[in-house]
């Protein structure tokens, strides 16, 4: 997984250059934020965004999980059944303890599960 996302990533720069061309596979997408580093503050509004290659017609759920490898938990259902072609959405950072193992997971039906970098939430 991790490194399917690496080379979405990569796709992503190449896509920000002006005049070059790539072929993708469908049903790809690509977490844009939030990024490895970031810091939530608990009640800010923040964006979550990606991007869509291909054909994605599945609504998503934005979910905040925590924890690493096998002990990750969901913490709270940031956004539910937005589709995906809105490409981003403002969320309301919930009352949650301070820590830095933290990411974002894109979930849909399709199934699909995308998760982001991990990041930091404080109080």
């Amino acid at each position: 997984m991790e490194r399917l996302q690496s080379l979405l990533r990569r796709v992503d720069a190449l896509l920000r250059k002006p005049n070059v061309a790539t072929t993708l596979s469908p049903d790809s997408i690509l977490l844009t934020a939030p990024e490895e580093g970031d810091v939530w503050r608990v009640g800010d509004t923040v964006e979550v965004s990606w991007r869509v290659i291909g054909v994605t017609g599945h609504p998503l759920d934005v979910t905040l999980v925590h924890g690493r490898g096998r002990k990750i938990e969901d913490v709270a259902v940031l956004a539910a059944r937005i589709p995906a072609r809105d490409l981003s959405v403002r969320v309301i950072v919930p009352e949650v303890p301070a820590g830095q193992e933290y990411a974002v997971a894109l979930v849909s039906s399709d199934p699909t599960e995308i998760r982001s970098r991990r990041f930091s939430i404080s109080n």
